[in-house]
């Protein structure tokens, strides 16, 4: 019986059939040999055989020159059958090598099959060339290359697996490393349905995601918790004592995968664990917050003046810094600290502080103090709200031309915060009614600003304020 015939020997029921088989990506097989009956006899044996639901597509290449223009411009072939001798004796050995050294290629399934053995010989061929299997022509029956390709694509299907695992790792963990700095529990929420969506497109799996709030089947006792409701949809849901529920809903057209399912798993327990931290990191803040104000109120009771021109200076500074593109949650850590921008005056005497008329010389010299008392109180501590709020109490009296106390600093060489929280801070006392004087006429106090506007005042962010932010106050 010789080769085609044996070849041809097809038995179909030990595989899955086409009519069985939805229509999805095909499996790539390259057949590279110069032998059109080869060719011909592997598509008889093939047809209608499909792996884990998948088709079988078989892509056909002559020569060594035409397998590699094919490998160069497709990057998803699964598995490559190659004969060795073609244009000359070692056509295929040397396509092997191209494939594994210049190609970089080592996830396509290289199986040698040949018809001259005596220019190949086994032994040699698999310990000095990257393969993964080695047959000959006579030798592969129906059955056989049948075992072959499903073992070939076995191999592929779990290499391809691991790098999408790898991948999807490697997502968790970038997301987790910037997510760190995150605060708003929204933007972080739907940055993770992105993730979890691109985390499915490496299975070709569509995710469909959403954040919806009170879903009443969710009440629980538990905190937080992820909730299977099926292989194709899945939620995880975000109680909570002080706010609404959360929950992020997730579905699928097809069923999820169990290994992208247990990469999920670990990605949503993360979300969970950030969330938690994000929420009582959110409420130590706002206690923190609460703190500071009422801290900055005591210290303008002090001093016989109203404890909102800290609200009114702070809302300003916040209004200011977001008008002028710094980001949100920086914009909020100005706003907070400016609230501490005169705690240095705790350390000023009251016949000083509290002084109706103006201040002699040397009154004033000590009331330049409170700047950097200011900055030595709040110095120590290293929580960045306090690094904001100590730069604002040392430097808010600085002026842009350099005029000012207490390092005569000039133009950006005073810190933003500082440059905004003197526009707010000069605005707000000049406007409101002091022991020494009463509160000025809002078109006056434009007018003085406008006038120290690039002496007293940064031009840019006081055009900002003046053009966006006074009518507001």
């Amino acid at each position: 019986m010789d080769f085609n015939e044996e070849f041809i020997k097809f038995v179909d029921n030990d595989a899955e059939t086409a009519e069985n088989v939805i229509e999805s990506k095909p499996w790539k097989i390259l057949i590279v040999d110069d032998e059109k009956d080869v060719h011909r006899v592997t598509r008889i044996v093939l047809k209608g055989l499909t792996f884990e639901g998948r088709p079988i597509k078989l892509i056909s290449a002559y020569s060594k020159e035409e397998a590699l223009e094919i490998l160069r411009k497709d990057k998803d072939i699964a598995l490559a059958i190659i004969d060795v001798v073609m244009e000359d004796k070692h056509a295929g050995l040397d396509l092997v090598k191209y494939i594994r050294e210049n190609l970089k290629n080592h996830k396509t399934r290289l199986v040698i099959r040949t018809g001259q053995p005596g220019y190949a010989p086994n032994k040699e061929v698999v310990l000095n060339y990257d393969i993964n299997d080695y047959r000959e022509k006579t030798e592969l029956t129906s059955e056989r290359l049948i075992t072959v390709i499903l073992s070939g694509l076995r191999s592929y299907r779990d290499i391809v697996n691991l790098e999408k695992e790898a991948e999807s790792l490697k997502t968790i963990f970038g997301f987790a490393t910037e997510s760190t700095s995150e605060t708003n529990e929204d933007i972080f929420l739907e940055s993770s349905c992105k993730v979890v969506r691109n985390m499915a497109e490496n299975y070709d799996i569509i995710l469909n995601t959403k954040i919806c709030e009170d879903y009443p089947e969710f009440h629980s006792n538990k905190k937080n918790f992820i909730h299977w409701e099926n292989e194709k949809e899945f939620f995880v849901i975000f109680n909570s004592d002080t706010e609404r529920q959360k929950v992020f809903c997730v579905s699928s057209e097809k069923p999820i995968p169990e290994n992208l399912k247990n990469l999920l798993n670990l990605f949503l327990l993360h979300i969970i664990t950030t969330v938690e931290k994000m929420r009582i990191s959110n409420e130590l803040n706002e206690t923190l917050y609460e703190i500071i104000f009422t801290l900055g109120e005591l210290l303008e009771s002090r001093s016989e003046e109203t404890g909102e021109h800290v609200l009114r200076v702070s809302n300003i500074v916040y209004d200011i810094a977001q008008a002028a593109g710094i980001e949100e949650h920086k914009a909020f850590e100005f706003k907070i600290a400016s609230m501490l921008h005169d705690i240095g005056k705790i350390g000023i005497p009251d016949y000083i502080l509290n002084k109706p008329g103006k201040l002699t010389d040397s009154e004033f010299e000590i009331m330049k103090e409170h700047t950097v008392i200011g900055y030595r109180i709040l110095a120590s501590s290293n929580k960045d709200i306090f690094k904001i709020a100590a730069s604002i109490a040392k430097y808010h009296h600085e002026n842009w031309d350099g005029s000012g106390y207490p390092e005569g600093l000039k133009g950006k060489e005073i810190p933003i915060e500082a440059r905004i929280t003197a526009i707010a801070d000069v605005y707000d006392a000049l406007v409101s009614d002091r022991v020494y004087r009463p509160g000025w006429p809002k078109e006056k106090v434009i007018k003085y600003m406008k006038d120290m506007k690039g002496k007293k005042f940064d031009p840019e962010l006081l055009d900002i304020f003046l053009s966006k932010i006074v009518d507001k106050f």
